[in-house]
């Protein structure tokens, strides 16, 4: 799969936080993350959201099929841009797969949250058709967010399939590929990294798609070679745990 650059890479060893750059994107995995299990809401989740976003307009909600806070399906591009100014915080990568279109990235600078991802939109044709939310800065209604437990989206989503995305692994992330837990007829995935530090999997992304639609895993089309299905809410790559087969109505 293409890692199309690399965005940010930060260490606080003081602080316990770990680096991860899988497709050039920077997350402390462990952060927010208690050992029962729980998710906590980690710092800067509870405080002001007006550094370089314009959320006044509506709340911080992540709404399956639809929206992430203001940012809707299907609203044109010029949205992302009058929502998230641009400027240093800003990333634009051309088109590499036309299927997917561009892919834009808002990062998230707050100083609470170092090192969360912040907000990701596929564009094609001038519309959004995908956003990624990979900050606490939003949240789905039972509260899962940027470095919430697996065992707490197992807890409020039910009929959830797993799959393996084949080539994200990093020496970040423990050695493992990132794994998304999908409800594609509601238009959500959550996507999970490892953290070699708790040694635990936490949430480090949020995906929003349309409802039975294409889905864009890492923004490329889903192939035998990158996209592999596991048993239901597995954590585990094929050669650690059985898998199912590949699932081929993510290729469109």
């Amino acid at each position: 799969m293409r890692r199309p650059y690399l965005m940010l890479l930060l260490l606080f060893p003081s602080f316990g936080y770990e680096i991860c750059l899988v497709r050039g994107f920077a997350v402390s995995p462990d952060l927010a993350v208690e050992r029962n299990g729980k998710s906590s809401p980690g710092p800067g989740v509870e405080k002001s959201q007006d550094h370089n976003v314009k959320t006044g307009e509506t709340n911080a909600l992540i709404v399956p099929g639809r929206s992430v806070g203001p940012l809707h399906l299907g609203d044109p591009e010029s949205k992302f841009y009058a929502l998230f100014p641009g400027g240093p915080n800003m990333d634009i990568q051309p088109p590499h797969n036309p299927d997917c279109g561009t892919q834009l990235q808002w990062v998230d600078l707050d100083e609470s949250h170092p090192l969360s991802l912040g907000v990701i939109a596929l564009i094609r044709k001038g519309t959004i058709t995908q956003i990624e939310a990979g900050t606490p800065r939003f949240r789905t209604e039972h509260g899962i967010t940027w470095g919430s437990s697996p065992t707490s989206v197992k807890e409020h989503y039910r009929g959830l399939k797993a799959y393996e995305a084949i080539g994200t692994t990093s020496e970040a992330v423990g050695g493992r590929n990132l794994i998304f837990w999908m409800d594609e007829n509601k238009g959500i995935g959550f996507v999970f990294a490892y953290s070699r530090i708790t040694r635990d999997w936490v949430t480090y992304k949020i995906v929003v798609f349309s409802p039975g639609g294409k889905f864009c895993p890492e923004a490329d089309v889903p192939t035998p070679d990158t996209w592999r299905e596991l048993a239901p809410y597995s954590l585990e790559a094929p050669d650690r745990r059985a898998s199912l087969s590949y699932n081929k109505s993510w290729v469109h």
